[in-house]
């Protein structure tokens, strides 16, 4: 089973940036037919100096002790509602840190025009590290030590 590297910014994933023109564009089906019950959710990864949401996925939901996960590139990862996407967003975008969702660059107020889905929340240790230093901290040189510079 693959373990997300907690020293790679972008978790050992590639960012993935698609064009648009605009507009949400809501998560996107896979088009396979499962038996079991799927869902449709978004994929919110921290990179340190900004925030991408820009993927999307459909998996078959897991449920175990009263919460949801499901099993995203060979992890198990916690389905978590749309009820907390935003207030998840806001926690970047209120220290400034830039938000992608497509083309869109959230911010507080493009916010409140999105659509909230689920979401799972990818957000390796170091990333997490780099956001802090770089944006709450305010501290260039910390977050350039956590790259290697």
């Amino acid at each position: 089973m693959a373990r997300i590297d907690e020293d790679d910014l972008h978790g050992g994933r590639t960012v993935i940036h698609y064009g648009g023109d605009g507009t949400q564009p809501p998560p996107r089906s896979d088009n396979r037919h499962r038996v079991n019950d799927a869902v449709l959710f978004y994929v919110v990864q921290v990179c340190g100096s900004f925030v991408n949401v820009s993927e999307s996925a459909q998996r078959v939901l897991l449920r175990a002790n009263r919460t949801s996960f499901v099993t995203f590139e060979c992890e198990k990862h916690q389905l978590r509602p749309a009820t907390q996407f935003k207030a998840v967003i806001e926690q970047y975008t209120r220290h400034k840190c830039p938000v992608y969702m497509a083309d869109l660059y959230l911010t507080a107020k493009t916010l409140q025009t999105i659509e909230p889905w689920p979401f799972i929340y990818i957000a390796p240790k170091i990333a997490r590290q780099a956001f802090q230093a770089l944006y709450v901290e305010k501290d260039e040189g910390k977050y350039h030590a956590l790259q290697g510079r």
